[in-house]
């Protein structure tokens, strides 16, 4: 087989030929091997997201659980600022509890259990005007 590559390569190599198509040939296998690596990193993407979504496929008891300890916690740090605020010391536990409740609530597959465990209860205890009658972020 050497001899074979070497005599093609030789005939071609003293017409010109040889190099266009050496050329031609690696040029072909260039896309083909930037196709093969691109299939390969998406089909690594598609696992990474398969797996992001296994992992959000819980029972359905465990997610209400935790929905529901989450709603108690945000309903303590609602309580909690009530009763500082009416003692005149700094209610801090909403603002300490914001980031983890923004991003609970911007989770689109926990919507529909927090609408049925009383979500928007939760929420407007947040919102309500304080026993002085100031809004919460004042």
């Amino acid at each position: 087989a050497p001899d074979v590559d070497g005599e093609a390569a030789a005939g071609e190599g003293a017409t010109g030929g040889g190099g266009e198509e050496g050329e031609d040939s690696d040029s072909h296998d260039a896309p083909q091997a930037v196709e093969a690596g691109s299939k390969s990193d998406f089909d690594a993407m598609l696992e990474r997201i398969k797996a992001r979504r296994k992992k959000q496929e819980r029972p359905q008891e465990e997610v209400i659980a935790g929905v529901m300890d989450f709603l108690r916690r945000m309903d303590d740090a609602a309580a909690s600022d009530f009763e500082a605020r009416r003692d005149k010391k700094p209610a801090v536990r909403k603002v300490a509890f914001k980031a983890e409740m923004e991003a609970t609530m911007k989770k689109e597959f926990l919507h529909e259990f927090l609408l049925d465990n009383g979500a928007l209860r939760s929420l407007s205890k947040w919102l309500a005007p304080l026993g002085d009658g100031t809004l919460p972020n004042e």
